[in-house]
């Protein structure tokens, strides 16, 4: 009404889960022009610097897979249950390859479709199940210990509550705790200490491509230097 013109720039990578949300963003903040940069635009590029990119497939230890399969235990049955009732056909593919996110969206469109929480409980803790066999996978059984504990603690329904006094839950949670446990004792274990020399067997291959690195430098007489980027804290911690 005073006439006033201003402009408002925003830079963001992640605006949004979905067209919905990212729509309430535009709207809010009445954005009336959307750019997309990549690194290869010509406007970018110019100033991102040269480098070279070489993914390294680490192969999961017979500990991780000991343990994966005890996850798949406690997940195939609440996953069945969901499957009965035809929540969504996003839960139709194996509980292996399951991603937390994908039990989230699942459960918001049931929400939404049928005003139904009668199964909160299962998709409540197939998603947290799901995050934290994830985890196992991606981070190691040190973060996976950790999270398994911080899901007992916060435990909001009376299913998970129940899975915990199960026997293959107690059989998870004594295998994930003797894996972290630095001080490891096999007895008693399927698991083998060779494969629990690191939790996670990306740190020894982290360990080699640093010391791959360093050498490679110091023998042509070059400085150098390396970023290791991590997304948990107990990953720095056991690096």
């Amino acid at each position: 009404e005073a006439g006033a013109k201003f402009r408002l720039v925003g830079l963001s990578a992640t605006p949004g889960s979905g067209i919905k949300e990212i729509q309430n963003v535009v709207t809010t903040l009445r954005i009336s022009q959307i750019e997309v940069r990549t690194e290869d635009d010509p406007v970018v590029k110019q100033y991102i610097h040269n480098r070279e990119e070489e993914n390294i497939i680490v192969k999961q230890p017979d500990a991780i897979k000991i343990l994966d399969s005890k996850f798949s235990e406690l997940v195939v049955p609440i996953l069945e249950r969901l499957r009965e009732e035809n929540v969504s056909p996003q839960l139709q593919y194996n509980s292996a390859n399951l991603k937390p996110f994908t039990v989230l969206t699942a459960w918001k469109e049931y929400k939404e479709k049928t005003g139904d929480h009668r199964l909160d409980g299962h998709f409540d803790t197939l998603r947290g199940l799901t995050n934290i066999r994830q985890l196992l996978k991606e981070h190691g059984v040190i973060v996976a210990k950790t999270k398994l504990s911080e899901l007992m603690q916060t435990a909001k329904f009376d299913l998970l509550r129940k899975l915990m006094q199960k026997p293959i839950f107690q059989s998870l949670l004594q295998e994930l705790s003797r894996a972290a446990n630095s001080n490891y004792d096999a007895v008693g274990s399927q698991l083998s200490p060779e494969d629990l020399t690191f939790n996670n067997p990306k740190y020894s291959k982290l360990v080699e491509v640093l010391i791959e690195h360093f050498e490679r430098k110091q023998a042509i007489g070059e400085s150098t230097r390396a970023i290791v980027f991590s997304q948990w804290r107990e990953s720095v911690t056991g690096m």
